[in-house]
C-alpha cells in the first residue's frame, strides 16, 4: 500500500471520508485546511495543529474541527451527536477520562 502523506487523507480503498469544511492557513498563505468526517464518525483536519497533537489526547481536535463541531451542533445535531459518541467511547477504550473536546465551545 502506498504512505499516507496525512491522517486526514484516505489511503486508496478506504472508505472517502466527507469534506465538511475548508480553513485558510495563517501561516501558510494559499494553503488549506480541511476538515472532514471519516466513516468511524471521528473529525480529521489536515493542519499541523491536528497532525501533531502531543498531549496525549485520544480524540484529535483543534481550532477548525472546534469550529465544524459547533457548527454540527446547529446545523446537523444527530451527526454531532455521533461524532460525540465516538469520542466518549474512544476515550473509555483508551481507559482514560472521557473528554469531549466539543463541549463549550458555543463560548470560544
Amino acid at each position: 500500500m502506498g504512505k499516507r502523506r496525512s491522517l486526514a487523507e484516505p489511503m486508496p480503498g478506504e472508505f472517502e471520508r466527507i469534506l465538511l469544511g475548508q480553513f485558510p492557513s495563517k501561516s501558510t498563505p494559499g494553503t488549506m485546511h480541511e476538515v472532514r468526517l471519516g466513516h468511524d464518525n471521528v473529525l480529521y483536519c489536515t493542519c499541523p495543529s491536528w497532525r501533531f497533537l502531543k498531549n496525549g489526547a485520544v480524540v484529535r481536535t483543534c481550532p477548525h474541527t472546534r469550529n465544524v463541531m459547533a457548527a454540527l451542533k446547529r446545523l446537523q445535531p444527530d451527526i454531532a451527536e455521533k461524532v460525540s459518541q465516538t469520542a466518549e467511547l474512544m476515550a473509555k477504550e483508551a481507559g482514560v477520562r472521557a473528554f469531549l473536546p466539543f463541549e463549550g465551545d458555543e463560548n470560544e
